[in-house]
């Protein structure tokens, strides 16, 4: 049984400073620079005092990045702006990138240079694999369960996103996908971070409507950035249809990215240190650049 701890005041801070700042940095949208220790972690648990901010449609949305989204991997040069996938100038970002032409390559510069490939996201022992599914150059809305909202509505200027497919036998329905937004300054940024802890709080004293038991926020020692992970175990009235989220969280600069696994009725235990979400902070960092 995952349990749950109580909320961090600086995560409320951040949050209520974020609102003051929204109106100045959610100029942008849609696309990335352009927009779209140790044992086992021991929870503690407690009632939050006060709740994130609520949505405005749903607050149970769940990720976007369900397979039923057939959307192809996006060619560098079909973004307006991009070129052959070069980041733009800050504040130039366009609203949303062009859909690609279908059977294009997966890009890879630019910007798109900034997100995972299938080879370098931990999985879930040494047989594991991961299939790159689609990259997209726009912002889709909440990206995990916990998440309220999009990366543009808490001030990215930009984002990309990657999904993948478990490419191992039976394990169907296992996905992942990592998102990078890019910020107008690295203040910002960390004040996302701060954000996306108050979200995982709220999961874990069920104030975000979501029927899960969340794991507490772990940092994780990486270099040149900040960074943290948490599981969420969604449950089902089937437990055939229950599921596992790990969720990394990665601020560098003015960027912030956010990995997530998903996996149908998974319900293992690793030593914190060893959990993929916390092995996936460190290549995350990475590539995330300076």
């Amino acid at each position: 049984m995952i349990r749950t701890r109580h909320r961090a005041p600086a995560a409320r801070a951040a949050v209520a400073a974020l609102a003051v700042l929204l109106p100045l940095s959610a100029c942008g949208s849609d696309t990335e620079e352009p927009q779209n220790a140790s044992g086992t972690a021991s929870p503690t648990s407690s009632a939050s005092e006060t709740p994130s901010p609520s949505p405005s449609a749903d607050a149970t949305a769940t990720p976007t990045d369900a397979a039923s989204e057939d959307t192809p991997s996006p060619s560098p040069a079909s973004d307006p702006g991009t070129g052959s996938g070069e980041e733009p100038a800050a504040g130039q970002e366009g609203q949303e990138g062009v859909a690609p032409a279908p059977g294009a390559p997966t890009p890879t510069g630019g910007r798109y240079g900034r997100l995972l490939d299938a080879g370098e996201l931990p999985g879930f022992g040494d047989d594991w694999a991961w299939s790159e599914f689609e990259t997209v150059p726009r912002d889709r809305g909440p990206f995990t369960v916990c998440q309220r909202f999009s990366f543009s509505d808490i001030g990215a200027t930009g984002v990309v996103v990657r999904r993948f497919d478990a490419a191992v036998p039976g394990a169907d329905g296992d996905t992942a996908g990592q998102a990078v937004a890019t910020f107008p300054d690295a203040k910002q940024a960390r004040q996302a971070l701060s954000v996306f802890e108050s979200w995982a709080e709220d999961c874990q004293t069920s104030q975000s409507g979501i029927d899960a038991e969340v794991s507490r926020w772990t940092k994780v020692q990486v270099p040149d950035a900040t960074a943290y992970w948490y599981a969420a175990r969604i449950n089902s009235s089937s437990p055939e249809e229950a599921r596992t989220e790990r969720v990394t969280v990665v601020q560098r600069g003015p960027r912030l990215a956010v990995v997530r696994t998903q996996l149908l009725g998974d319900e293992r235990e690793y030593p914190a240190a060893q959990d993929p979400a916390a092995l996936t902070a460190t290549p995350t960092a990475s590539k995330l650049g300076g």
